[in-house]
């Protein structure tokens, strides 16, 4: 299994090489939320053999450990940088974004959030999915996490310049569809800017329908190849 230090923390990732082979394919490097783990993506990478496809879990997640000695806590700065830390460690020099917001509980949530947190069509197999995610975390790293969102700063939207494509559930209480509505028009800066929304979704789109999301992340970063 593959890890990476950055900035004293060791990272586990998971780096796919595209179908072609090129190691100059447009890289994609996702970052999922809390509760979650890299494995969230799995669902779609079919759908994105065409790039170089870069998964880890966040400091404090799943095979990334938590060590209250050396960084007791992290931020979503902190997650920023780790990103951008993976992304010099691979040397990869530019590469799309796929983030995945976050929300959760441990023990109470990880029987809750599966049924809660997902939309009406959602499976008994993809429930049990999401809460062994919710399970394996080590309870002070999710707490680390937890104080993450606690202590972040709200973003300037109006001062991004980047492309932004926003992916909303219809049914998501985690991240509720006005809120993401809300983000969309604050980027006003954004070079180019699309907002769609999955009918029947709770938060856990991966999982959730990984056929329509896979093809939908596809379809934008073809943009960019």
């Amino acid at each position: 299994m593959p890890f990476a230090k950055i900035e004293g923390k060791v990272l586990h990732y998971t780096d796919s090489v595209s179908s072609s082979g090129s190691s100059s394919s447009l890289a994609i490097v996702f970052v999922h939320g809390l509760g979650s783990t890299q494995n969230y993506y799995g669902p779609i990478l079919p759908y994105l053999t065409n790039y170089r496809c870069i998964t880890f879990d966040n400091y404090g997640a799943g095979r990334s450990k938590y060590d209250s000695q050396t960084h007791p806590d992290t931020s979503i700065e902190q997650i920023a940088d780790d990103v951008i830390g993976l992304m010099d460690y691979l040397k990869v020099h530019k590469a799309v974004i796929v983030g995945y917001s976050m929300g959760g509980g441990i023990e109470t949530m990880a029987n809750t959030i599966p049924n809660a947190a997902t939309g009406p069509s959602t499976n008994q197999l993809q429930k049990s999915f999401i809460r062994e995610m919710i399970m394996s975390q080590d309870p002070e790293g999710y707490c680390a996490n937890c104080r993450a969102i606690e202590t972040a700063k709200p973003p300037q939207y109006d001062a991004v310049s980047c492309p932004i494509y926003i992916i909303a559930g219809e049914v998501d209480k985690s991240a509720p569809l006005s809120g993401c509505q809300f983000i969309h028009d604050s980027l006003t800066g954004a070079s180019d800017k699309k907002i769609d929304v999955l009918n029947g979704l709770g938060h856990w789109y991966c999982v959730e329908d990984p056929v329509k999301l896979g093809k939908m992340v596809a379809e934008w970063c073809s943009k960019f190849a």
